[in-house]
């Protein structure tokens, strides 16, 4: 992002990041412009529940999403 560290205190997201592939980077990023004490904020798509492979190819293609993250997924980011 083109913005200096520590430039912010809060960054929101809405239903975004799931267009995003590289998740890390994104949260590193994220992370890297939020002042001391920041807060993160952001709503997203993510996967839950018993679906097949087939399934969640679907639903990604209909959804246009290239990567959707689960919970866990994100709380390790």
């Amino acid at each position: 992002m083109p913005f200096h560290a520590s430039t912010f205190d809060v960054v929101l997201g809405q239903d975004a990041w799931c267009y995003l592939t590289d998740k890390e980077k994104l949260v590193g990023e994220v992370h890297r412009v939020l002042k001391p004490d920041g807060v993160i904020a952001f709503t997203d798509w993510i996967q839950v529940g018993n679906m097949s492979d087939t399934e969640w190819e679907d639903l990604n293609s209909f959804m246009a999403f290239p990567s959707m993250e689960t919970l866990d997924g994100y709380e390790k980011i």
